[in-house]
């Protein structure tokens, strides 16, 4: 069974997932986003280290198999992480949420046109 994403954080089985579903009442076009990175020391107990890059590795194969186009976040942060991110923590600085934001655009905007 494949596995299906709910709010980029929780996996669970899927045997016959699908995107957009069959049900799917709109022509949208969808742009997927990776789960960003984070230290792997946080300040929260609920993070292991690695874990985003697992997420993103199963999420791209269903996002690729179903022809959903993928901004990659992981990628956009992970050089920049220090410059970007709180120290020990998954949260942004208003300067890191900004430049997500123009990332998430240019994407959206890219698959628009």
């Amino acid at each position: 069974p494949g596995l299906a994403q709910i709010s980029g954080r929780f996996w669970g089985p899927s045997p016959t997932l699908r995107f957009p579903p069959m049900w799917w009442p709109s022509k949208a076009k969808l742009v997927y986003a990776t789960t960003t990175p984070y230290p792997n020391k946080t300040n929260g107990p609920l993070r292991k280290p690695g874990m985003p890059k697992k997420y993103n590795q199963v999420a791209e194969k269903i996002m690729k198999k179903n022809d959903i186009a993928i901004d990659d976040l992981y990628a956009f942060v992970l050089p920049r992480m220090e410059e970007l991110q709180i120290p020990n923590n998954v949260h942004f600085t208003e300067e890191g949420y900004k430049a997500l934001a123009k990332q998430v655009a240019y994407k959206i905007l890219e698959k628009l046109n």
